[in-house]
């Protein structure tokens, strides 16, 4: 980014989807890594809710909808709607005061206001009503920090790259796919594409406790590597 960001002003949009994706895998896939057919080989990251396939290592609230005004927040491309306007406030200040190193951290190294702006979070917005997805937070979310690290398998049990490192940051309860109150879980999940990988994620609120439980979850995985459902898929396109 130093020696050749001048020449990228015309996918600063990709580049920050890269950048805030690599920091945060609650954040939306890079439309680069969609359209390359790179995406099978780096981990999966979602921002949806799905059903639930953590097993705890250890032994809410229900949010209701709103007709209206909601106070919508930005964050990472994401939208998230309060009914109540200091709830929006103070998750957006916290939001920004969580990354203000990093925020300093690129401004040191040359990035433009614009486009740090985007790691910020933008709002609230006042809207008459909520037509988005999910219900609306009618409470101040929780925030826990978090430890994760996720691996990608093939079917011969090798990694299917180089796992980044462990990683901690704060996460919000709306963070679905990273935020827990749990001293550890882990899952293991099969994952579609020519690769047919298997991934083993652990996340978690104490360190120690995750780094076992990542260890349990590429254990598993290893062992369960070459059951995947879309091995058949794999093999009869190669044939």
């Amino acid at each position: 980014m130093d020696r050749y960001g001048h020449l990228l002003d015309a996918l600063d949009d990709e580049v920050m989807a890269a950048v805030e994706w690599a920091m945060d895998p609650t954040a939306p896939l890079p439309g680069f890594l969609l359209h390359s057919g790179l995406a099978t080989a780096v981990p999966h990251q979602r921002s949806a809710v799905a059903s639930d396939p953590w097993t705890d290592m250890d032994e809410g609230e229900e949010l209701r909808g709103t007709v209206g005004p909601v106070f919508v927040l930005t964050l990472a491309g994401r939208e998230i709607p309060f009914a109540d306007r200091r709830h929006a406030q103070d998750v957006a200040d916290q939001w920004d005061g969580d990354r203000a190193g990093k925020i300093a951290e690129l401004r040191a190294r040359g990035w433009t206001e614009e486009l740090t702006n985007r790691i910020r979070a933008a709002g609230p917005e006042v809207r008459e009503r909520w037509t988005g997805g999910g219900q609306v937070w009618t409470r101040m979310p929780d925030r826990q920090f978090v430890h994760h690290q996720v691996a990608s398998f093939s079917p011969d049990g090798s990694l299917s790259y180089e796992p980044q490192p462990l990683a901690s940051r704060w996460a919000w309860e709306f963070e679905t796919d990273l935020y827990s109150h749990k001293a550890a879980q882990m899952r293991t999940e099969f994952r579609p594409g020519p690769a047919a990988t298997t991934e083993a994620y652990a996340r978690g609120t104490n360190k120690a406790a995750v780094q076992l439980a990542f260890e349990s979850a590429c254990e598993k995985a290893r062992d369960v590597c070459g059951q995947s459902p879309y091995l058949d898929l794999v093999n009869s396109v190669g044939s």
